[in-house]
């Protein structure tokens, strides 16, 4: 308790009452994250992915992920999405109990989403999606669809390298056929190599915590 201890302190010296606070129960389980692109309230694209790794490993950002399927989620998201009238990109993030396999909603995001490249390396039009919402002219086909549900994803640069510290057997993954491992190296050689150059200071600031 002394992190939410923490936390209500500094609301409340910034003049918060407790009725204007949100307290949600942490759910021991997977991330999970549904992204579409959307026009009149309905997908034109869509895809899931469930986190494979994190940081902070307790609940954080993505460092790896892999395709979700499960219709459940998908039916949960587009009632969202229509009882929204959504227009554009969307992100909603679920947690997955590992206790009873239930979904739980996070939080509904207006943007774009860090798993982005995920989705397009496994064959979902999201560019061409986004085009046509601005542009009715645009041959757009919307029956784009994942083409492989084992595609998994890891970003060393970004967080993921941090486990190979914590847990090194982590570092097999990378290893698997399906796995893209994704530096920025190749296809954007300078932000590639000026990640690579920060990486030290993200593990010293990491782990002096």
């Amino acid at each position: 308790f002394e992190s939410f201890n923490i936390a209500n302190k500094y609301f409340t010296n910034i003049k918060y009452s407790n009725k204007d606070l949100i307290l949600q129960e942490y759910i021991e389980g997977i991330g999970i994250g549904y992204f579409a692109i959307c026009e009149n309230g309905s997908p034109l694209v869509e895809y899931a992915h469930e986190r494979l790794r994190e940081w902070p490993s307790k609940g954080g950002y993505s460092t790896a992920c892999k395709i979700h399927k499960d219709p459940r989620l998908f039916s949960m998201s587009r009632k969202i999405i229509k009882s929204l009238n959504w227009r554009g990109p969307i992100m909603i993030e679920y947690r997955k109990s590992s206790a009873n396999g239930k979904y739980y909603f996070i939080e509904v995001n207006p943007k774009f989403w860090g798993s982005l490249e995920l989705g397009l390396e496994s064959g979902v039009d999201i560019i061409g999606a986004t085009i046509s919402i601005v542009n009715k002219n645009y041959p757009f086909n919307n029956k784009s669809s994942i083409n492989d549900n084992e595609f998994s994803i890891a970003w060393p640069l970004d967080g993921d390298s941090f486990h190979y510290l914590v847990r090194p057997k982590s570092i097999l993954s990378l290893f698997k056929a399906e796995t893209n491992v994704s530096t920025g190296l190749l296809r954007d050689s300078m932000y590639g190599i000026v990640k690579l150059l920060y990486l030290p200071i993200r593990f010293i600031s990491e782990f002096m915590r």
